[in-house]
């Protein structure tokens, strides 16, 4: 991917001019909710550990119903690929980890383009985590 395209990705992913991964390991919950992309923590189990209320607006979920549920076999079916499930397998192999990339979902939801950003916690844990981020590529188009 050329230098180009990385820093427009990048972009996909700061809030107030900040990278949302400065801060989103210490964000009050409310805070956590409100940021303008879609958050997800999962375990090295692929179980969902957070899930915050802009991803649960973009897949038409309650967030608080998907906690512990399994990632790719329950919300995340669209993903059981190399190019998605692949690279979250070598996220909880690396020290460190953070790649963006173009996906379109489609899983329970009319096909809709995606920016994803795999990327390991700032924060030691206890167990390998990964957070996936995701941003709307285009605004939806209203359904008549």
């Amino acid at each position: 991917m050329s230098s180009e395209m990385l820093e427009k990705y990048r972009q996909f992913f700061k809030v107030d001019g900040e990278d949302v991964m400065d801060t989103i390991d210490k964000l009050p919950q409310a805070a956590f909710d409100d940021l303008p992309v879609g958050a997800i923590l999962l375990n090295d189990k692929a179980k969902i550990i957070k899930y915050n209320r802009t991803e649960g607006e973009l897949t038409n979920r309650d967030p608080k119903q998907v906690i512990g549920a399994s990632f790719f076999l329950n919300l995340a079916v669209c993903g059981v690929s190399e190019q998605f499930q692949g690279r979250f397998k070598g996220a909880l192999k690396a020290m460190t980890f953070d790649q963006m990339f173009p996906y379109v979902f489609f899983h329970e939801m009319p096909e809709t383009p995606m920016i994803v950003r795999m990327t390991k916690p700032r924060v030691p844990m206890a167990s390998p985590h990964v957070w996936v981020l995701v941003r709307r590529v285009m605004p939806p188009v209203p359904q008549y």
